[in-house]
């Protein structure tokens, strides 16, 4: 069981955090939050394996304006949710990032998604 995890960021959340840690028995598990605002904003990961930590916490963002304390300023192909994506064995497809390559960016916009 992951216990003490404290990141105290605006999106990642602690119940969540513990039940990703503990569903992460037998395989790999990256809990991922991001709020964008017109393509900037902030993304935060962290990731587990057989209820360790591998990867995180981490927060990014890629506009300076959002530089809160913990953070880091980066380009986006290195933003916590792509890094953590790395981590997890998630390969890049030609002009795409891993993010894009998984298919994350088809979840954009509720009403794209609700019906599947």
């Amino acid at each position: 069981m992951v216990t003490g995890i404290s990141v105290g960021w605006l999106l990642l959340r602690e119940p969540v955090i513990a039940l990703a840690g503990q569903i992460s028995a037998g395989r790999r598990v990256l809990y991922i939050a991001g709020e964008t605002f017109a393509g900037v904003g902030t993304q935060e990961a962290i990731g587990w394996q057989e209820g360790r930590l591998i990867y995180g916490p981490s927060g990014t963002c890629d506009f300076e304006a959002d530089l809160d304390p913990g953070y880091r300023l980066v380009f986006r192909s290195d933003s916590a949710i792509n890094a953590g994506l790395r981590v997890l064995g998630v390969h890049t497809s030609p002009g795409k990032d891993e993010y894009e390559t998984i298919g994350l960016t088809r979840h954009r916009y509720t009403e794209g998604w609700i019906g599947d």
